[in-house]
């Protein structure tokens, strides 16, 4: 019978459960073990045996260029080429779209461009100029008020309108108007009831028997304030009296 020499052999583990058996992973030499921290992360070490790669705590990696090297993209045939300016060179052409239109260049180098709000779109004429509609726009209600005193006295003033502007708004006085067959005196007063000021006074005659007043900048009335248009008969026997103004609040 022939005698079996013993000999050192690993033997198999049986695990019964996950987690029975620790396991140390070694370097060649059996020096430095692998480590896992508390968070479940095993650091590694990427490096060409003398320069480590640097992740920063961002997660981007920071790239160090030698003297005398460089960076070279590259489509694996063609090399892109930065001139000394820092500028590039482009063969052929190069396309600019949004997937549907394409960006048209001119012959001189100038593009194109539509300027439009979705609706209409900016014109510009053959001298470069561009037409501008101004379009005064004031959000609010426009007010007219218009009235008539019968027979007013010669010497006796008529307040002919009289108007009190709306809770929570602001009148913006433009203009008012008056008129009567005779001689007569007119004015405009704004302000709180029974204390209005007088803003604008004037006088017709025969010869001129109705007046309209534009002011250059409207009149601010405040809301429950008054507008008083008031005229006087002045010549020498009864007459119609009339009264307007006009404006908008805000």
């Amino acid at each position: 019978m022939s005698n079996i020499a013993d000999y050192n052999s690993s033997l198999p583990v049986r695990t019964e459960t996950a987690g029975d058996v620790d396991v140390n992973i070694y370097d060649s030499t059996n020096t430095y073990v692998w480590d896992i921290d508390s968070n479940g992360i095993g650091q590694v070490n990427l490096n060409d045996g003398t320069n480590s790669l640097v992740i920063s705590g961002s997660g981007g990696i920071t790239i160090t260029i030698p003297a005398g090297e460089k960076i070279i993209i590259t489509d694996g045939t063609d090399d892109l080429e930065i001139n000394a300016d820092g500028s590039i060179n482009v063969d052929g052409s190069v396309q600019i779209d949004d997937g549907t239109d394409t960006l048209a260049i001119n012959t001189d180098g100038s593009v194109n461009s539509v300027i439009t709000d979705g609706t209409d779109t900016l014109d510009i004429n053959t001298d470069g100029s561009i037409n501008v509609n101004i379009v005064q726009s004031v959000q609010g209600d426009e007010i007219h008020q218009y009235a008539t005193t019968a027979g007013g006295v010669p010497g006796t003033i008529n307040t002919v309108v009289d108007y009190t502007v709306t809770a929570g708004h602001t009148l913006l006085l433009k203009a008012y108007y008056a008129a009567c067959s005779g001689k007569f005196k007119y004015s405009i007063e704004t302000g709180t009831a029974a204390s209005e000021v007088v803003r604008h006074v004037g006088f017709g005659s025969t010869s001129s028997g109705d007046k309209w007043v534009e002011f250059p900048q409207p009149l601010e009335v405040a809301a429950g304030d008054k507008v008083l248009v008031k005229v006087q008969n002045n010549d020498k026997a009864n007459a119609d009296v009339y009264a307007a103004f006009n404006g908008f609040e805000i």
